[in-house]
């Protein structure tokens, strides 16, 4: 599935780039395409955008730097690299990379209005990338191999480990002669031994007749030299290279990006608002009917309460009726103790044996008489309710009124005593 797409931008974004949609996982290409910005679709816009920046714009170096701290390395990187620099440092945007074996940190530098520049017209086509790196850093990085791509007038060469270089209108030949040089005289100031005993050279097929003379003349200069044909391909090269290899983004410190998330919050904020009320309506729902239920409860314990004092007149915080009405369904208070009240209670409950799903709304015992509110499934369960206690012919009950509510039956029942 595609998921990321890079972009190669000039300078000037308004003039035309390129762009390529593709798997980050498996690198199959989907789509590539080159012209104006604005005529990127909008459905690859939100992929995992990466950007290539013009090589001759972003200066690859390293420092010596042993400090761990983020924070405090941000602070001396300017300062480690004040000497190399012509420009005022606060002009300047430093990023860093993956230290090297050496301990070396590789730093890039950027002019802060030219990356605040891309930026801003980036957002301005509605575009968030979530990673910038400069083309020289899309070349493939060989141990003991220097690397060449030559694309049109400009010449992006490495040594494999820590020289990342491009030249405009430079001869191949003397770019290769030019990193020897450097590696040689590195090897002797630090006293490594660092070689590069193969030459690798990537360019499209009209690269490589328009340069066939500089090319054969490193040939003959240099041994394990291989020449490798791009097919005008040169895009495709440079992304499956960035995605597989770990340059140095420019989006770090002022430019990090943060931007981003606020872009995803714009594009899913009603989806985000619709589900945070819905959240808080739920919410709401929720702690009203179990408030709800909580007063229910109350007022069910206080109903009790009151019926069950007329042969308890010392009760008091009755925090289990069940656990009453369980002990006169076992036997645990006899007839004549609990008086015509529990009787009558004890009979219901007795007759609640042979149903299911009947929820008391409510009792109340008065004149001898105990008044029941039920909600049943149907009006055939309250019957059988009836019956069960009017089969001993001890005690009658009789339905007074029923009610239709939803699926269940709303119905009040009274139960009294037969007198002999």
């Amino acid at each position: 599935m595609t998921d990321s797409l890079i972009i190669k931008i000039n300078k000037e974004i308004d003039q035309d780039i390129e762009w390529i949609a593709i798997n980050s996982s498996t690198l199959n290409i989907e789509e590539q395409s080159k012209g104006s910005i604005s005529k990127i679709p909008q459905e690859y816009k939100k992929y995992k955008t990466t950007i290539i920046v013009p090589g001759t714009d972003v200066s690859i170096t390293s420092v010596d730097l042993p400090i761990k701290s983020r924070k405090k390395l941000r602070t001396a990187i300017p300062y480690a690299l004040e000497d190399q620099l012509a420009d005022d440092l606060k002009l300047l945007h430093f990023s860093s990379g993956k230290r090297l074996s050496n301990g070396h940190l590789p730093i890039a530098v950027v002019n802060r209005s030219l990356i605040q520049n891309w930026i801003d017209q980036l957002h301005k086509n509605k575009i968030y990338p979530i990673a910038m790196y400069a083309e020289n850093q899309c070349l493939t990085k060989k141990t003991e191999t220097i690397s060449l791509l030559i694309e049109n007038s400009k010449i992006h060469i490495n040594d494999g480990y820590s020289i990342e270089l491009i030249f405009d209108n430079l001869d191949p030949e003397i770019a290769v002669s030019s990193i020897i040089n450097h590696l040689d005289n590195e090897n002797k100031k630090e006293k490594l031994n660092y070689k590069a005993e193969k030459i690798q050279i990537f360019s499209s097929k009209k690269m490589c007749e328009q340069y066939s003379d500089a090319i054969a003349n490193i040939k003959n200069k240099y041994k394990n030299v291989k020449v490798k044909t791009l097919d005008n391909h040169i895009l495709q090269f440079q992304a499956k290279n960035l995605l597989s290899s770990s340059g140095i983004n420019l989006l770090q410190g002022k430019f990090k990006v943060t931007k981003e998330y606020r872009h995803l919050l714009k594009l899913w904020r009603n989806s985000i608002l619709l589900s945070v009320l819905l959240a808080i309506v739920v919410m709401i729902f929720f702690t009203l009917e179990n408030n709800q239920l909580s007063n229910q409860v109350e007022q069910l314990k206080t109903i009790f309460l009151r019926e069950y004092q007329v042969i308890a007149p010392n009760a008091k915080n009755i925090k289990d009726p069940r656990s009453i009405i369980r002990s006169l369904q076992l036997g645990n208070v006899s007839n004549k103790e609990s008086g015509l009240f529990l009787n009558l209670l004890t009979k219901f409950s007795s007759s609640l044996k042979q149903t299911n799903n009947i929820q008391i709304q409510g009792i109340s015992y008065r004149n001898e008489i105990l008044d029941i509110r039920l909600l049943t499934p149907n009006i055939m369960m309250l019957d059988v309710v009836i019956q069960n206690i009017n089969k001993s012919g001890d005690y009658e009950a009789s339905i007074q009124s029923t009610d239709q509510v939803n699926e269940m039956v709303n119905s009040r029942m009274q139960i009294k005593r037969i007198m002999q």
